[in-house]
């Protein structure tokens, strides 16, 4: 009884600790196309995604678009 307790104490506190961790990135890649899909940006999916990523403060980048000229601009341009 006691070992099944403490294994549900420290799963938990795994999973708090690994849902504060996720907002320490700063970019996201979001996929041309997901692999489920037949067509790049199948029924809006990926807009929308990158959307609602940028809404919670990610840079949020759908395939290649932009990502270079964003690169030079944050570290070139210092």
């Amino acid at each position: 009884m006691k070992a099944s307790a403490l294994f549900i104490f420290v799963l938990f506190t795994v999973a708090g600790y690994s849902q504060n961790t996720i907002n320490s990135y700063k970019y996201v890649l979001v996929p041309d196309r997901f692999d489920f899909s037949k067509e790049n940006n199948q029924y809006g999916l990926n807009t929308t995604t990158k959307l609602l990523l940028e809404q919670k403060g990610f840079a949020a980048f759908v395939g290649n678009e932009g990502l270079h000229q964003h690169w030079l601009l944050i570290n070139v341009l210092r």
